[in-house]
């Protein structure tokens, strides 16, 4: 059975009406030889006619002329549709087809009967083949000198500025790869126009697609491909596009490839669109869509561009992917489905294949990191090895001479598209700390790279008085707001840190002791980290602060669930509680912080009797803290809201006397 979209006009999953008004090559065929026995002139007059109007004439009028010289009555569209594929065959030109458009406006069956009459008129007579295959050859040329839109002045403006700023952009692959986003290209290129195209794909599909692969318009290539979206003819052209990337990985110019590649992911996210528009339930979609994915990965990689197609596809979609949450992993509905569906299906094919994963030195800043991501991914899923750490935690040593250098400039910008994580530890910063967390002294290996860039905990502290850090003389070009800059680079590594945590503590069952004394390490370590940049006076982004300090607490009540803390551990259990309750009395001087915090423990069974202990050992009042929460919740409730559910579950936690038992732990 042969693949097609999911979206696809004629898919098996879509919602559809049968069509009484379906006619085949073989009717064309019998009722074009009807008409040249009965009436030999007049399609040819038909065709002289319509090629003069300015419109469509009227329907009786042409109704009158079809019929007065045969004497067998026939459908007057199908009429219409034999004579419009003459009028190709002896006029191959975009004027034609702009004539035939006036026509198809009154007529809308032409649409899709034409290509079945051109059928038709090819196997009847083969000669006529030539004409279709020059205006194949032909079209898109005149598409691009003059737009389909010629004529009215503010469209042909916008097409001008479009291609204008397309020549200027810096980084066009990626635009590619996104479908052009930002650009305002459906209206520059009318869908009707461009349908010849389609049709005559399927006419002379060998000489259509070499007059594509030489168009260097994007707008025009795009509109064509969203025309008439089909799985059979997205495969043929993505194994003839011409080659998109050389020996190198850099991009070759052609612009085929990567809008096949965006075309391709746009048709996988379709149900996630338009999923009322189905007639399958959601598991069939799912696996449909899957299904799909494999197949669009498995006809690329018998490409000759294979390897620099994946690995810079793959980055893309790893930026894409970045912005999901874990629910949208095999949730179809969701927009990152088939790119997470996609990434896997590369990882698959990178482990069959054993390609070599780089990347090229024109890639755009943002990709470096992202494609850190994607190895990550890879590995976690064991397709490839382990990244190196190093070649990661060399590009943050960065000094305060580098800071507004050419290497400065560069960590910023390899960083931007991970800074300011929806959630701590985000997808972002586990796939960063991967390599990490995978390190024998992962403690030490991340507080190598804090002291190398501690300069910037300076720059955020005395950024108003620059004389008090040692920093070389800067240009008057300088970011004023470095001081935000550096504190969101602090703020990351802190954030790859916390994930780092979490991942070693996922995996602490059956691993040697020293993991033990690594993970206490790595916790004090950021604790103390983020309790220096919380101790900042006026500190850019304090809230994600202390998100961050209530993470790595939360771990450290997850982990005495698992006995890390033992007698003979080091440091001593007595020493990281007594943290503990220093973490909780600053989160006290926000009260809903400590109310909110408190609830996520409960929710997520950490012992209440440990948390009562906790508390009491911070000589800290939950009565005191909840009436404080109110109170302010009723002089300010914007500024300090509260969720009296979350309230009523940390009651539990209120008790008017500690237990002596509890006391004496201690």
């Amino acid at each position: 059975m042969t693949l097609k979209w999911i979206g696809e006009p004629n898919s098996p999953y879509r919602k559809h009406h049968h069509d009484s008004e379906c006619r085949s090559i073989e009717d064309f065929l019998s009722i074009a030889a009807k008409i040249d026995a009965d009436a030999p002139n007049l399609i040819p007059s038909l065709s002289k006619k319509l090629m003069r109007a300015d419109r469509l004439a009227d329907s009786r009028a042409i109704q009158e002329f079809i019929r007065k010289p045969i004497k067998c009555p026939f459908d007057i569209n199908m009429v219409l549709t034999i004579a419009c594929s003459r009028m190709l065959e002896q006029n191959p030109s975009l004027e034609t087809w702009r004539k035939i458009r006036l026509i198809i406006n009154y007529e809308w069956q032409i649409t899709y009967w034409l290509d079945k009459a051109i059928t038709a008129r090819v196997r009847a007579i083969p000669s006529a083949q030539e004409a279709y295959d020059t205006l194949a050859k032909n079209l898109i040329g005149e598409l691009e000198k003059e737009p389909s839109n010629s004529g009215r002045e503010h469209i042909d403006s916008k097409t001008e500025n479009c291609l204008a700023s397309w020549k200027n952009e810096k980084y066009p692959l990626e635009k590619l790869m996104s479908s052009l986003c930002g650009y305002d290209y459906p209206s520059l290129y009318d869908t009707e126009y461009v349908e010849i195209y389609c049709l005559l794909s399927k006419i002379s599909p060998e000489i259509a697609l070499k007059s594509i692969s030489k168009c260097k318009n994007p707008f025009l290539l795009i509109t064509i491909l969203e025309s008439r979206p089909c799985f059979a003819q997205w495969e043929d052209w993505a194994k003839a596009a011409p080659s998109a990337f050389d020996q190198n990985g850099d991009w070759t110019g052609s612009i085929l490839l990567p809008l096949l590649l965006s075309h391709a992911r746009e048709q996988l996210r379709f149900p996630s669109i338009r999923i009322e528009n189905f007639a399958a339930d959601r598991t069939i979609l799912t696996a449909e869509t899957k299904k799909l994915v494999k197949a669009v990965v498995d006809i690329l990689a018998h490409r000759e561009d294979a390897t620099w197609l994946f690995v810079r596809w793959s980055t893309f979609l790893m930026r894409q992917v970045l912005h999901m949450n874990e629910h949208d992993y095999d949730n179809i509905q969701s927009r990152y489905f088939a790119d997470f569906e996609l990434l896997s299906a590369i990882g698959r094919i990178v482990q069959e294949k054993n390609l070599t994963l780089t990347l090229p030195p024109e890639a755009a800043p943002w990709e470096l990191w992202c494609f850190q991501c994607v190895l990550s991914f890879f590995s976690s899923n064991q397709y490839i090895d382990i990244p190196s750490f190093s070649d990661f935690s060399n590009q943050w040593h960065v000094t305060s001479k580098d800071w507004h250098s050419e290497k400065g400039r560069d960590l910023l910008e390899r960083a931007q598209l991970h800074l300011h994580p929806r959630s701590i530890p985000a997808l972002s910063t586990r796939l960063l700390a991967f390599p990490l967390a995978s390190t024998k002294n992962f403690a030490a290996n991340w507080l190598d790279v804090w002291d190398k860039i501690y300069f910037l905990r300076e720059l955020v502290e005395f950024e108003p008085n620059r004389e008090l850090v040692e920093f070389e003389p800067v240009s008057e070009t300088e970011d004023p707001m470095d001081h935000i800059d550096a504190g969101n680079l602090l703020l990351l590594w802190v954030c790859i840190g916390i994930a780092c945590l979490k991942k070693v503590y996922e995996h602490k069952k059956g691993v040697l002791q020293q993991t033990n004394e690594d993970i206490i390490n790595l916790f004090n370590y950021l604790n103390k980290s983020i309790m220096e940049m919380l101790e900042i006076e006026n500190i850019f982004y304090h809230k994600d602060w202390l998100t961050a300090l209530k993470r790595i607490t939360f771990c450290r009540f997850l982990w005495k669930d698992i006995d890390i803390f033992e007698e003979n551990d080091i440091p001593s259990k007595k020493q990281n509680d007594q943290t503990i309750c220093d973490n909780l009395i600053y989160l006290q001087s926000t009260p809903n912080e400590l109310i909110i915090f408190l609830h996520h423990c409960i929710i997520n069974n950490v012992d209440k009797k440990y948390l009562r202990m906790i508390l009491w050992n911070s000589s800290i009042s939950l009565n005191d803290v909840i009436r404080t929460a109110k109170k302010l919740h009723d002089l300010r409730p914007h500024k300090y809201p509260i969720d009296r559910e979350i309230l009523e579950s940390v009651n539990i936690l209120v008790e008017p006397d500690i237990p002596t038992n509890i006391k004496d732990e201690t």
